[in-house]
């Protein structure tokens, strides 16, 4: 199952919620982990809104250890590229209130250079053609663009060096939220998800390490509380 594959590789359950959060080397393990890349890529592919699930800010959360993944394939050799604890929730929460004031129509700090590193690695992971949602809200995976989707491959191929190799097969489980779902306001992005070229702004110069995310005014934490009783993302 891609789930247990995921917290298994990753050496961290990210729901439920524990209340603590994920260590260095935890951080460094998911953002490799091919099986959490695929289950935090489908929140982005399955339109997810900015919410919190086991008071965890899970869209901002899947966005943020994407981004340091994507990181990783691009500085092999750095020593900056993943995130402490106390970085990684302060991005976490930077990028939860950027995706809640976009969705407000406010000021998001869309001139950051941060918020154009988070752009650009989300396209990168969205849209290489190797993860896709089916209709049916399963996630699947080929390792080459001429290849077969399918979810097998997430959980029988190592630690994702750059999402490759082949295979076939078919497993599924489903992704249920036990606890309650808020949403705090619509998705940072448009339906479906993936993050469009307009939206591109990064030079691609230099990785995001020591960036320091801005506080952003108190209007983008206003919530609405509809609720949801689970996630039909088949994992």
């Amino acid at each position: 199952m891609v789930f247990q594959t995921c917290v298994s590789e990753g050496q961290y359950k990210i729901f439920p919620f524990s209340g603590k959060h994920p260590t260095q080397q935890q951080i460094g393990a998911m953002s490799r982990s091919l099986a959490c890349r695929a289950i935090f890529t489908s929140i982005i592919l399955a339109g997810i809104p900015e919410c919190e699930l086991s008071n965890l800010p899970i869209r901002s959360a899947a966005e943020t250890l994407l981004k340091i993944g994507v990181d990783i394939d691009k500085y092999p050799n750095s020593n900056n590229v993943v995130s402490s604890t106390d970085r990684f929730i302060e991005m976490m929460h930077w990028r939860r209130d950027v995706n809640l004031a976009h969705a407000a129509g406010l000021p998001c700090d869309s001139e950051s250079k941060l918020y154009a590193e988070y752009t650009s690695n989300l396209y990168t992971i969205t849209t290489n053609g190797l993860v896709r949602l089916t209709a049916d809200k399963e996630v699947q995976y080929r390792s080459t663009t001429a290849g077969s989707f399918s979810q097998e491959q997430i959980v029988t191929m190592p630690n994702m060096p750059e999402l490759r190799d082949s295979g076939s097969g078919k497993v599924m489980t489903e992704y249920t939220a036990e606890a309650t779902v808020r949403p705090l306001l619509a998705s940072s992005t448009s339906s479906g998800a993936v993050v469009t070229h307009a939206e591109l702004k990064s030079d691609g110069k230099e990785n995001s390490g020591l960036l320091k995310p801005r506080k952003l005014p108190p209007p983008m934490l206003l919530r609405l509380v509809p609720r949801f009783n689970s996630i039909g993302v088949i994992l």
